[in-house]
C-alpha cells in the first residue's frame, strides 16, 4: 500500500506541475488582447494617413499603367510610320528608274499599262523597267 501511495503522490504532484505550466501559458490572453486594442487604436488615431498613403500607392500605380500603355501605342506609331516611309522609299525609287509602279502603285500599275497600250498585253513590271525615262514624268 506504500508503494502505491506513493506512485500516486508522484503522480499528483507531475499533475500538478503541468497544470501550473498550463495555466501559465494560457493565462496569457490578455498580452495579445492589448496588443490587438493598440493596434485598433493606432488605425482609428492615423487613419486618413493610412488612407491617403493607399490612395497614393494606389496612383502610382495607375500612372505606371498609363505610361506602359501610352509608350506601347507610340511604339507602335512608329513602327507605321517606318512602314509608310520605306514604301515611300521604295516608291520613289520606282519613280526614279521611270516605273510606272511608282506613281500608280504595285497593284494597279498592270492596269494603267493596259490601258496605255489600248488593251494589248503590258510589259512586265516585277523587275525593273525596261527602258529608262529621261525624268521622273517621261520628259
Amino acid at each position: 500500500m506504500a508503494l502505491y501511495l506513493t506512485v500516486v503522490a508522484r503522480n499528483l504532484r507531475t499533475m500538478a506541475a503541468a497544470r501550473r505550466r498550463y495555466r501559465s501559458k494560457s493565462s496569457s490572453g490578455f498580452g495579445p488582447l492589448l496588443l490587438l486594442l493598440v493596434l485598433v487604436a493606432i488605425i482609428v488615431k492615423f487613419f486618413w494617413w493610412i488612407v491617403g498613403v493607399v490612395v497614393l500607392i494606389g496612383l502610382f500605380l495607375l500612372m505606371q499603367e498609363l505610361m506602359k500603355e501610352r509608350r506601347q501605342a507610340r511604339d507602335a506609331r512608329l513602327r507605321h510610320y517606318a512602314e509608310i516611309r520605306a514604301r515611300a522609299n521604295q516608291q520613289h525609287q520606282w519613280v526614279m528608274q521611270g516605273d510606272d509602279r511608282g506613281i500608280y502603285g504595285p497593284e494597279c500599275a498592270p492596269l494603267m499599262q493596259y490601258i496605255q497600250y489600248g488593251g494589248t498585253q503590258a510589259p512586265s513590271t516585277t523587275g525593273p523597267p525596261a527602258t529608262v525615262r529621261a525624268g521622273p514624268f517621261g520628259t
